[in-house]
C-alpha cells in the first residue's frame, strides 16, 4: 500500500532548501578561505651592513679601479675578496649590523651611542662671570643605515633597495665666547680648529657635530652586495684620494618563506 505524503512535502522541501543553501555557503567558505590562504605573503629580505673608513685609494685597489659610479654590485666572492683587501690594507671596519624588513617597508639599523650635553645655561649666583648649565639634551652619534626593499618576483626576483647610510660625529665643544663677528661657523675646517682649543671653567660649552648622509637606490640580486661610496666629506681636504671617507658594504638576501 502506497502510503500519501502530501502533508510533508513542504517540510522535506524547506529540509532540502536548507541542505542546499548550506552546502552552497560551506563551498564559498572554503572557497573564499582557500583564496585567503594562498594569496602571497610579502617576502622578507636580510640587510647585512659593514661600515668602513677608507681612503678612496683603498677601496678602488680592493676593487680593482671598478669604483667609477656612486655605488656599485659586487658577487659574493667579489666582497669577500674587497673586504679582505681592506682589512689587509689597515682600514678601519668600525660597525657590522644586520636588519629585516618586508617588501615595501623601511627600517634602520643603528649602532649608536647617546651624547648628553648642555643646553642651556645661566648665571652662577656666586660667580656671576661663569656659568652653569640648567638643562641637558641628548643626540646619537654613530652610524645608521635606513633601507626599504621592493621586490619584483617576475622571473629571477630582483631586490630594489632604498638606502640612507647617515654617520654622526661630535667633533667635541666650543667656548661661545671664542666665536668672533663675521665667522662662518658652519665650515667644518674652522669647527674642527675651534673644538681643539682649550676650554675655560665656568664658559659656555656648545656642542659641535659633524653629519653625513646620502640617500641612493640600487637593484640587486638575492646575496649581492652594494659598496655605497659616501657620504661624501664637505671639506675639500677630506675629499682628497688619500683621505678618509666613509664606505658601506650592503647585502641583500631573500629570507625563504616558512
Amino acid at each position: 500500500m502506497i502510503v500519501p505524503l502530501v502533508r510533508h512535502q513542504p517540510a522535506a522541501r524547506a529540509l532540502s532548501l536548507l541542505l542546499v543553501i548550506g552546502t552552497l555557503l560551506l563551498l564559498e567558505g572554503g572557497a573564499a578561505a582557500q583564496v585567503a590562504g594562498t594569496s602571497p605573503r610579502l617576502p622578507m629580505v636580510e640587510i647585512e651592513a659593514h661600515f668602513v673608513r677608507a681612503t678612496p685609494i683603498q677601496v678602488e685597489e680592493a676593487v680593482k679601479g671598478s669604483m667609477g659610479h656612486e655605488n656599485m654590485v659586487l658577487s659574493p666572492a667579489q666582497t669577500e675578496q674587497a673586504i679582505a683587501s681592506l682589512k689587509a690594507g689597515k682600514a678601519e671596519f668600525f660597525s657590522h649590523s644586520c636588519g629585516v624588513s618586508r617588501s615595501g617597508h623601511r627600517a634602520v639599523i643603528e649602532s649608536v651611542s647617546e651624547l648628553r650635553y648642555p643646553a642651556k645655561w645661566a648665571a652662577s649666583k656666586t660667580e656671576p662671570t661663569k656659568f652653569l648649565p640648567t638643562s641637558f639634551e641628548t643626540r646619537d652619534v654613530g652610524v645608521t643605515l635606513a633601507f626599504e626593499p621592493i621586490v619584483e618576483s617576475t622571473g629571477a626576483p630582483v631586490i630594489n633597495l632604498t638606502l640612507v647610510p647617515e654617520q654622526v660625529k661630535f667633533l667635541g665643544f666650543i667656548d661661545q665666547s671664542s666665536r668672533r663677528a663675521g665667522l662662518e661657523d658652519t665650515h667644518p675646517d674652522v669647527l674642527a680648529e675651534l673644538a681643539r682649543g682649550a676650554l675655560k671653567a665656568g664658559a659656555i660649552w656648545s656642542p659641535i657635530f659633524s653629519t653625513q648622509k646620502v640617500t641612493t637606490r640600487v637593484a640587486l640580486h638575492s646575496g649581492e652586495t652594494a659598496l655605497v661610496g659616501g657620504p661624501q666629506a664637505a671639506s675639500p681636504h677630506e675629499r682628497h684620494p688619500s683621505s678618509l671617507q666613509l664606505y658601506v658594504f650592503v647585502t641583500a638576501r631573500l629570507v625563504p618563506a616558512e
